[in-house]
């Protein structure tokens, strides 16, 4: 898993759910639901990886 591509991922979909929501949810299956499941999926492969050791993602990282 790279958690840069996992991280700026999750950004996107985040993003893509609340476009959806301002526009207010006009049909019965929106693209923001379809997003939830992906979006779940990132967060908790990117929360295995950081628990089993892995690095941070860039944008994650202190400045030095």
């Amino acid at each position: 898993m790279d958690p840069n591509a996992n991280i700026e991922r999750q950004r996107r979909i985040v993003a893509e759910i609340h476009a959806c929501e301002d526009r207010g949810h006009k049909t019965q299956w929106c693209a923001c639901r379809a997003a939830i499941g992906e979006l779940a999926d990132l967060v908790q492969a990117l929360d295995g990886w950081l628990c089993s050791g892995g690095f941070l993602p860039r944008t994650w990282e202190r400045a030095k």
